[in-house]
């Protein structure tokens, strides 16, 4: 049995096909994350003297600029 078949029956057995699509005869993966709980996740793993991380003036200047 090939690698790629047992791979396909692995995903078909789990029913994990929504995590897949085909596009250009290739596989690709097909996740979504919300950025808002991806940043809550990491706010809450990362603490700053038992705070919250709060980016300062400059960081957000920063991210302004590369948004607009």
């Amino acid at each position: 049995m090939s690698v790629v078949f047992k791979v396909v029956e692995i995903v078909d057995r789990l029913h994990l096909q929504k995590f897949f699509m085909e596009k250009d005869n290739k596989v690709l993966l097909n996740l979504s994350l919300d950025p808002s709980k991806v940043e809550e996740f990491i706010d809450q793993k990362l603490r700053l003297k038992g705070k919250n991380y709060r980016p300062n003036q400059f960081e957000l200047d920063c991210i302004r600029e590369l948004e607009g």
